[in-house]
């Protein structure tokens, strides 16, 4: 069997990075004398009405210090440059093969400030380590799939070894106020989004766009009854929360174990199940 492989070439900008490196650059030059000019218009109010008058050109609830634009800017800046690296990450679609762990990683890479100014060539350098890593980046994606469905639980149809041909997760859908059903996307939403990913991406197909999926979406829209269904899957929710999942795709299946190291053999799929679980 073959494993289609996530192709690094299919990474493509919508906009070329050096357009929007010289509009962020640009931006930022606007910013900075817009900053100057506040500086100086409030500069001007206080001389003429006193320094502790109500005369302000920015809202007292903003952090700004006329004294210090330069503070502000860079600070401003910051904001800037985090948003546009979100968005080309988003761009190349890097995000749809990180796991769990590597986006929490990215986006404290963020929060802390750590990626580097936004230039040609840093945006390029990203792209080409996430090429060079695409392995590594889809190994983990695939490890955290194959842990998400095989929980520590006592349901038979949960092998510890293996996927099998259908799994049980609990504590993943709830009722809304209609007695329709939903993913709870605070608890294992996500690897229901990885899920999905995986299996596209299993089958040559590519991760899916959008920030949800295929699953959760029919999950969503499965009315009270609880039924979903799409291409890979069979789904059907229960009161108690737990989530029956079964693989029409058990070629898939197996590509799964194999990757991820586990036991291939798949396990028949007539086996029995613990009486009363749901």
């Amino acid at each position: 069997m073959t494993y289609h492989p996530y192709e690094p070439s299919a990474i493509m900008l919508r906009q070329t990075a050096a357009q929007m490196v010289a509009t962020y650059e640009a931006a930022c030059a606007k910013m900075e004398a817009a900053y100057n000019e506040l500086a100086e218009a409030q500069t001007m109010l206080e001389v003429m009405f006193g320094e502790n008058s109500c005369v302000y050109t920015i809202e007292r609830n903003v952090p700004w210090n006329y004294k210090r634009p330069d503070e502000y800017l860079k600070e401003t800046k910051r904001r800037v440059r985090k948003a546009a690296w979100r968005r080309i990450v988003e761009i190349t679609e890097i995000h749809k093969l990180m796991s769990e762990k590597r986006r929490d990683q990215f986006n404290k890479a963020l929060d802390d400030d750590a990626l580097p100014e936004l230039t040609i060539e840093a945006i390029y350098d990203q792209i080409q380590a996430f090429s060079q890593n695409a392995d590594a980046l889809r190994a983990e994606l695939v490890k955290e799939v194959y842990d998400f469905l095989r929980p520590k639980s006592s349901y038979v149809t949960n092998s510890p070894f293996s996927v099998g041909k259908q799994v049980i997760i609990t504590n993943i859908v709830e009722h809304t106020y209609g007695g329709q059903f939903r993913v709870t996307f605070y608890s294992k939403g996500q690897n229901l989004i990885q899920l999905d990913r995986l299996f596209h991406t299993l089958d040559g197909k590519g991760a899916p766009s959008g920030y949800v999926s295929e699953l959760s979406d029919a999950i969503n829209t499965s009315g009270k009854d609880g039924y979903a269904e799409t291409e890979y899957f069979k789904a059907k929710c229960y009161h108690n929360g737990n989530l029956h999942i079964t693989f029409k795709r058990l070629d898939l299946v197996a590509l799964l174990n194999q990757i991820a190291g586990g036991d291939a053999v798949l396990r028949d799929p007539s086996r029995k199940t613990r009486k009363g679980v749901r």
